[in-house]
């Protein structure tokens, strides 16, 4: 999991080339999550562009597991990452946020 400032989103394109697509990338609503998620394959880049949002990971060594790691809280104008098949819960914080989810086909994870 990383947080940071969305002007520099482009500085972690190290971590997984699949961030230089990231402006082509399909906005989607964030889905109400009842657990943790994981996506083995792709990067998962949400943005705050209203509000905040709760971000939580867990083990990323064990799949099963339910047990928060690591969690945060992200503002508008910053986004966080998750890279391939690290775990994910994510929360708007109240009815006026808005905030996106980009799944991006991850070339490292291939």
């Amino acid at each position: 999991m990383v947080i940071d400032d969305v002007r520099n989103l482009s500085a972690y394109k190290a971590l997984d080339d699949a961030l230089s697509q990231i402006a082509e990338a399909e906005c989607m609503e964030v889905p109400a999550f009842r657990s943790f998620q994981r996506n083995p394959k792709n990067t998962v880049v949400f943005t705050v562009e209203k509000g905040s949002i709760t971000v939580s990971t867990s083990w990323r060594e064990s799949p099963d597991s339910l047990e928060a790691l690591a969690a945060a809280h992200v503002v508008k104008g910053n986004f966080v990452l998750f890279l391939p098949g690290e775990a994910y819960l994510v929360k708007l914080d109240n009815e006026d946020t808005e905030a996106t989810m980009r799944v991006l086909e991850s070339y490292n994870g291939s």
